[in-house]
């Protein structure tokens, strides 16, 4: 038998009585400057150690790696996303509940190509087609609503909300490897690209729960396009790789990096969706 007497929150809920304190969005701020900060210190030190590189690579001259035509193969991943938004409200009812920033994690899938530059294969031109997801779910701010179905008011509501981003990337940029290599590139580099992203899916899901003493618990479940969200995204990726040779013609390379968004999801919610990344390719060498 339901406890009708004391409210709870559902199972899997993200959410909190009114108003947030000042001091949890003090907090949150605080967390924001140092994800930027992270951010920009990972390019920062990106750049650098390319630069050394580049300074050893034209030292050093090879012969090996002439044969290498390109390289090509599957590349997949999963993104571990965090939002920053400022607080909007839910478009369905009860309109009293507003969400705020949030995280998730989402599946990334596509092809990637690499073009050596420098026949010591220190050098890489890369091109990389992705299907990429941004999912995640908001925090939410509960408080007091009436029930849509009747005349009863002054209830309390709890929502779950998470929303789904689904881009198709385009990756354009440069990798250096920090160890010449033979017939294919070996050991650590560094990876920067350019990305240029086109939204091909995009919807809010929202789980609202009333309770009433006398009524218990009621859910409501809405799914809605996201209004306002921009067709385009365009971002900087830096990535640490690292290249494993299994035979001369296959490699192996995992790696990570960090999505930093030059563009809003959505400018009225000043929505932004940063992605730290881990994923995996599997390349076959193309000879010329």
């Amino acid at each position: 038998m339901q406890d009708k007497g004391t409210p709870r929150l559902p199972k899997g809920g993200r959410g909190e009585f009114f108003q947030e304190s000042d001091m949890s969005n003090s907090l949150r701020s605080c967390g924001l400057m140092i994800f930027r900060v992270a951010a920009i210190a990972c390019l920062v030190c990106g750049l650098v150690l390319q630069g050394e590189g580049l300074a050893r690579a034209q030292e050093a001259s090879s012969p090996s790696g002439q044969n290498l035509g390109f390289l090509i193969g599957p590349v997949g991943g999963v993104n571990f996303t965090a939002y920053t938004t400022d607080k909007f409200n839910i478009a369905s009812p009860p309109s009293e509940i507003i969400a705020l920033n949030g995280d998730g994690s989402g599946a990334s899938l596509g092809i990637n190509l690499e073009f050596p530059l420098a026949s010591n294969l220190h050098h890489f031109f890369i091109v990389e087609a992705l299907l990429d997801s941004k999912a995640g779910d908001f925090i939410s701010i509960n408080g007091m609503a009436a029930y849509p179905d009747t005349p009863v008011t002054n209830m309390t509501a709890f929502v779950s909300e998470s929303a789904s981003l689904l881009y198709l990337l385009l990756n354009v940029g440069y990798k250096f490897n920090f160890v010449s290599g033979e017939q294919l590139p070996v050991g650590l580099a560094l990876q920067f690209c350019m990305s240029l992203g086109l939204n091909v899916g995009s919807h809010i899901t929202k789980t609202v729960t009333y309770y009433t003493t006398s009524i218990g618990f009621h859910d409501q479940t809405f799914v809605e396009p996201i209004d306002g969200v921009r067709a385009v995204r365009m971002a900087l990726r830096p990535e640490l790789l690292y290249d494993i040779p299994l035979t001369s013609s296959l490699l192996l390379t995992p790696g990570v990096g960090f999505d930093y968004p030059l563009t809003q999801v959505d400018r009225s919610r000043a929505w932004i969706a940063n992605s730290a990344y881990a994923g995996i390719a599997l390349h076959f060498a193309v000879e010329q």
